[in-house]
């Protein structure tokens, strides 16, 4: 069982804001204060992921923000099940590239973001905070 650490939280309160947190309360409703819900109520990244949206050089940096930002990534599959603070996520999507609008697609350079972001549905409300340790499997 892999075990990640939360290095950084986010929150959009209107498509296209970001504000950092602390903490983020979750429910099955998505996260309180986040314009974002449905299937892709949470975005998970990795923190070599996120590093890479400063570099400015991928079209997602203007069109992609996570809410979570994990050290240690785990290889997601749809369908995984993880522990956040004291809430519970299921992935449901793998963050896929703009090819047709990005400058390291059509450069050929991958994508840190392809293997470093997913998305999740809330499946136990709770709270997670930086420096909480997030579990993958069943706990």
């Amino acid at each position: 069982m892999n075990k990640m650490r939360v290095l950084r939280l986010f929150v959009s309160p209107a498509k296209g804001a970001c504000e950092a947190a602390t903490e983020l309360v979750l429910t099955r409703d998505g996260i309180v204060g986040d314009c974002h819900g449905g299937d892709k109520q949470v975005s998970l990244c990795s923190a070599a992921a996120f590093a890479s949206l400063g570099q400015g050089a991928a079209l997602c940096a203007a069109r992609y923000m996570p809410n979570v930002v994990l050290d240690g990534w785990g290889a997601f599959s749809i369908g995984d099940e993880l522990s956040l603070g004291t809430a519970r996520l299921r992935i449901t999507a793998l963050k896929s590239c703009f090819p047709d609008d990005c400058a390291l697609a059509a450069s050929g350079v991958p994508c840190a973001l392809k293997d470093g972001a997913a998305f999740a549905r809330v499946i136990q409300s709770g709270a997670v905070s930086v420096g909480d340790v997030c579990k993958e499997g069943s706990v």
